[in-house]
């Protein structure tokens, strides 16, 4: 009898059951790989696909194809529509017909990443947007999902009153001090925060997300700090973190000690973001830093 439970791909070096790997559509069809069971009592495969937004219908029994050059069996699938997004999925089963869990997925075609999508089983499937907020884009932060679309915040500007990067033992720190206008009510508790430092190019070499739990107000609602930033999960490094809205503006105080940081002690240029929720993003791409002593200093 196969191996139960869920399959994993071979692409992320877990060869564990089936493992699926996909050629580019052509002709109306695409090649679907995978590694043999293990399990000695398989006796045969079972190939799924289905087009995105949609549950996978029936399979197609693909029996025991031969092996490749390269260890791996594989069938072609037809009748496929360019521009449509597929993906593919395939269970060993046994010679009294029990089925194996169902392989991780693999897609073919563009992905939104604004959109669930995604099958754990036949017909067990979660389809709907990600939450607003969430980035859809690598090179740009401040471009998020909003009603399951990637849209491109209007970024505004965060001026920086000091950015200064020190030795410790635990790694470079950094103590970081500026303010901006907000656009929308203020309110880390219901939005987080996400903090990110990045080269001029734009990679990115510390993220820090805080969710709006880890806040705590005081002042009558003005001001906001996190309650233990070392147990904050997602913000490597965070010692200290304060917001506070004074006469419209919000100051932000900011302390970090990671090994992450040790790449801001050679960049002569720096982008430094803050995002709030969907509605709030604000940075300052025109930081120049300079050695000073045993570190260096930005602004």
């Amino acid at each position: 009898m196969p191996a139960a439970g869920r399959l994993r791909m071979c692409l992320v070096g877990v060869l564990l059951g089936v493992c699926l790997s996909s050629g580019r559509a052509h002709a109306g069809g695409a090649l679907v790989r995978w590694l043999p069971s293990p399990d000695p009592g398989t006796v045969g495969y079972r190939a799924y696909v289905r087009q995105s937004g949609t549950p996978y219908g029936a399979p197609v029994d693909v029996f025991v194809p031969p092996l490749g050059a390269d260890g791996t069996m594989s069938y072609v699938t037809l009748g496929l529509t360019s521009g449509i997004t597929y993906y593919f999925g395939v269970t060993a089963y046994g010679a009294d017909g029990t089925e194996s869990g169902f392989s991780a997925e693999l897609p073919l075609g563009p992905i939104s990443r604004c959109a669930i999508d995604t099958c754990v089983a036949p017909i067990v499937c979660s389809f709907g947007p990600v939450a607003d907020g969430t980035s859809c884009s690598d090179s740009d932060p401040c471009t998020v999902c909003r009603g399951g679309a990637c849209t491109a915040q209007p970024a505004r500007a965060l001026t920086t009153k000091k950015l200064n990067f020190s030795t410790a033992p635990t790694g470079t720190r950094m103590r970081a001090v500026g303010d901006y206008v907000p656009t929308a009510a203020f309110d880390p508790t219901l939005t987080g925060i996400r903090i990110e430092l990045a080269g001029a190019a734009g990679a990115a070499f510390y993220r820090a997300v805080v969710p709006p739990g880890a806040f705590t107000s005081y002042a009558g609602g003005t001001s906001f700090r996190v309650r233990f930033p070392g147990l904050v999960d997602g913000a490597p490094g965070l010692r200290h973190l304060k917001l506070r809205l004074r006469q419209g503006t919000v100051l932000v105080n900011l302390q970090a000690t990671a090994p992450a940081l040790d790449a801001a002690r050679t960049l002569p240029r720096l982008v430094w973001l803050l995002q709030l929720g969907a509605d709030e993003c604000v940075r300052d791409a025109t930081l120049t830093c300079t050695a000073r002593g045993f570190g260096s200093a930005c602004l």
